[in-house]
């Protein structure tokens, strides 16, 4: 049997012997949810003293905002721990699905997608939903509460970190301080002793206040309408760098406000937005008149390569065949940017605390686009309340093209904070 420690830290023991029916928990990055939930999971299956329905058996399931994230962070730690296992009757990898000996029931790994369908008919003995504060109310209030309620000691552990006061998840944790059996625990990233102190010093270092306060001690912040707070007007510059690490081209797709921006690394790690293109003709732009700019750009600049958003798969492959067509490797050499991960709201994070540590900068050619940067803002409800995400409507196409770059390079490379390595 493959070994694999499940452990834990005396934070997470707090939460595992609670004996709540709805357990709620808010932590700091790092605090090490996944491993307590991955516990309590298995524990819910194997301790199982109840009567599996031969019609419609129970299920512990473990839920993620999406089947793609669930089976990343959670299925090849269930295999670790469960393939040889004498307690184990099968383990189905094609539908997520793992059977014990017995009368236990299975334990299932499955996504929230499209308002949580495929959750539809399930028997609930337990739900353990994780990042919560990504999954849709409909999804807990509709769907998942419905089928946990058909059985008499159904449990249910919701984790994840703060996205403000006016987010569902706050909405949440709320509802868990008055109901008499649900619980909440509230933890920072430093109550788990094996998180590297040397990476929560660091973010302290290169995060806005309200940033870290959010992700490494799970703050329920009130954040003001702008979303690049440590913006500043020294970040336009005339004095960039003769030489660069690399140049880039990020694009914003789009028929009638496509962009196109052209950003520098320095050798510093500092990012400049050296030139930009949008289309201000409001007409539709043709993907051949998209790509003639880029590679007018590629060559004036000497680019590198070409980032370009994953809603438009064909327009990618089209791209890198007028690279190749018209003798243009930054073109040949587009790549697709997983607009999800990271998702907005961390590509604005991101950006944000490029600033703060003066490390993006508007060059001259730029500097009109100060303005379109400091004025992007959050979004508001019908009450007037700010929300957790950018507000419709804006002229955002270059910040997209700009973050497609620079969210993408610092969140792949591990350059960032907001991608630290997990722990315990």
């Amino acid at each position: 049997m493959k070994h694999l420690d499940l452990n834990l830290h005396r934070a997470q023991m707090k939460v595992f012997n609670d004996k709540a029916r709805v357990k709620v928990l808010c932590s700091g990055r790092g605090f090490g949810k996944s491993r307590l939930l991955l516990t309590i999971a298995l524990y819910l299956c194997i301790s199982f003293q109840g009567t599996i329905d031969p019609v419609s058996p129970q299920v512990v399931c473990i839920l993620m905002p999406t089947l793609k994230m669930a089976k990343a962070i959670h299925w090849l730690p269930l295999l670790s721990v469960l393939e040889g296992c004498p307690l184990v009757k099968d383990i189905n990898k094609s539908d997520f699905r793992i059977t014990f000996h017995g009368s236990r029931p299975d334990l299932i790994l499955r996504g929230c997608d499209n308002g949580g369908d495929r959750l539809r008919g399930l028997n609930l003995h337990a739900a353990l939903l994780d990042e919560f504060q990504d999954i849709s109310p409909v999804v807990w209030e509709e769907v998942v509460f419905a089928a946990l309620a058909r059985n008499k000691d159904w449990q249910a552990l919701l984790i994840g970190t703060p996205k403000g006061k006016t987010s569902y998840f706050f909405k949440i944790h709320t509802q868990a301080l008055k109901e008499p059996d649900w619980s909440y625990h509230h933890f920072v990233t430093s109550d788990n002793p094996f998180f590297p102190r040397q990476h929560l010093e660091r973010a302290r270092r290169e995060l806005p206040p309200k940033i870290f306060r959010q992700e490494f001690e799970a703050s329920w912040e009130s954040f003001e309408g702008a979303l690049f707070t440590a913006i500043e007007r020294h970040h336009i510059t005339n004095d960039i760098p003769d030489s660069f690490r690399s140049i880039y081209l990020g694009a914003d797709f789009g028929d009638i406000h496509p962009a196109l921006a052209v950003v520098g690394l320095s050798h510093s790690g500092a990012y400049y937005i050296i030139d930009f293109w949008k289309n201000k003709a409001g007409i539709p732009v043709t993907e051949p008149e998209l790509q003639a700019q880029a590679a007018r750009f590629s060559k004036e600049y000497g680019i590198y390569r070409c980032f370009l958003p994953d809603d438009r798969p064909g327009s990618i492959l089209s791209f890198r065949r007028f690279g190749k067509a018209n003798g243009v490797p930054a073109l040949q050499r587009s790549v697709e940017v997983k607009r999800n991960k990271p998702g907005p709201m961390e590509r604005v994070q991101i950006g944000d605390s490029m600033f703060y540590q003066n490390r993006l900068f508007f060059g001259p050619k730029a500097a009109d686009l100060y303005d379109e940067f400091a004025s992007f803002h959050r979004d508001k409800d019908a009450d007037g309340n700010l929300m957790n995400r950018p507000a419709k409507g804006q002229e955002n196409h270059v910040i997209d093209a700009t973050m497609h770059v620079v969210a993408t390079l610092e969140f792949k490379h591990g350059d960032h904070v907001l991608n630290l390595p997990k722990t315990a």
